[in-house]
């Protein structure tokens, strides 16, 4: 009964001996990689791959979100096969701190933007965010720093004019920000 007792003691023995030694080890990597993240030498924002996503049907293309007023941009593909009347565009980034908005969307000439099944439109914001022009344009915190890669939401609305009915499409864009 006792050889039996003493094997036990022994097995517990070797586990703590294998958890101490290992898990200084542990230890020590999360601390370094704890520095290196609290130093900024490690972005996991910029591990994210750049990217502009819409839901099935419009397809999104050659994007760019710039702090500089009129240089972002973003190229819209119909791929409904209904022809689309675009009536507004929003990007607001997760932070807060980047938004652009083009309400009551118009193209040349001012002529409201339709958009034929299988052709694409290309939208640049212009000008800086003016609440006093219907809230068209884009603003950037000044503290946003150029190369930042920044997570935003992008959202359209639209009139279908096959089924006369109004839609809204909600993505997500994923960009360095230029300066």
């Amino acid at each position: 009964m006792q050889v039996l007792q003493f094997r036990r003691c022994r097995k517990g023995q070797a586990a703590m001996e294998f958890l101490m030694t290992y898990g200084w080890a542990i230890l020590a990597v999360l601390v370094v990689i704890g520095a290196l993240a609290y130093f900024g030498l490690l972005k996991p924002q910029q591990a994210l791959p750049t990217k502009c996503q819409l839901p099935v049907g419009l397809f999104c293309a050659d994007y760019a979100l710039s702090k500089t007023a009129g240089q972002s941009q973003f190229t819209i593909t119909n791929g409904l096969g209904a022809d689309l009347q675009i009536k507004d565009i929003r990007i607001t980034s997760d932070t807060g701190l980047f938004q652009c908005t083009a309400n009551n969307v118009a193209g040349a000439g001012f002529q409201q933007v339709i958009l034929s099944a299988g052709n694409s439109y290309r939208h640049v914001f212009s000008g800086a965010y003016d609440p006093a022009n219907g809230g068209n344009g884009c603003s950037a915190d000044p503290g946003l720093s150029e190369g930042l890669r920044i997570k935003a939401k992008l959202g359209i609305t639209y009139k279908n004019l096959r089924t006369d009915s109004m839609a809204s499409a909600n993505g997500t864009i994923i960009a360095d920000l230029a300066g």
